[in-house]
């Protein structure tokens, strides 16, 4: 029997990507399971579409049935700490980060991924230098720019704030941060200028009500 190849969506689509489809394609994929395909690329499919669906302990027990099978599996290790992080595991975050960084050092979504559960934490020293590190990779990393532009902006390095904000932030103005919470979340919308004279609020913002 043979089964559909699924459309493998990017976590930002999860907002508005029609929830029947993703669970549409959830049941090819466990299908394809049940057919005896239980390979990690199979189960990485489910995977994503468990992550997706917001089905954030079947997601985890999922990637991690995948790196399982197979501990260097890439995409895997990126997405399995993205959804640490979202779900607030951030040490457990860093940690998956790390050794994804190890594994594939010339990947920039590994540094700044691991840059923004820094951020998160507040440590905004130790952030700093892996945004550099991805850029040292990357120079037109837009993620690591607005990354690095934040923890400048915390820093009180105005001058320097602004220039990383000016390259991350000219073509991709919006930025989303996951809610942790249990709750029905409210959406705030902050708005930001790259020409500094912002009042940060990133303490004052409770994600996880």
């Amino acid at each position: 029997m043979a089964f559909p190849a699924p459309v493998i969506l990017d976590k930002r689509m999860a907002d508005w990507a029609p929830h029947q489809k993703l669970e549409d394609e959830l049941k090819v994929a466990e299908a394809r399971l049940a057919a005896g395909d239980k390979g990690p690329a199979a189960q990485f499919v489910r995977a994503t579409f468990l992550h997706l669906l917001g089905r954030h302990e079947d997601a985890k027990a999922a990637y991690l049935a995948v790196l399982q099978m197979e501990p260097g599996h890439h995409e895997a290790l990126i997405r399995f700490a993205a959804l640490l992080r979202d779900t607030d595991f951030r040490m457990a975050a860093q940690s998956v980060y790390r050794q994804c960084m190890r594994l594939y050092p010339a990947d920039t979504r590994a540094p700044v991924g691991l840059g923004n559960v820094l951020l998160d934490q507040g440590d905004f020293s130790g952030a700093r230098p892996i945004y550099e590190a991805a850029l040292a990779l990357d120079p037109g990393c837009v993620d690591a720019h607005q990354g690095l532009a934040m923890v400048l902006m915390e820093l009180r390095e105005d001058a320097a704030a602004l220039e990383h904000g000016r390259r991350g932030f000219a073509g991709r103005p919006a930025v989303t941060n996951p809610y942790r919470g249990s709750g029905e979340p409210v959406r705030v919308l902050v708005l930001n200028s790259v020409g500094g004279g912002n009042i940060p609020l990133r303490r004052s913002l409770d994600d996880t009500v």
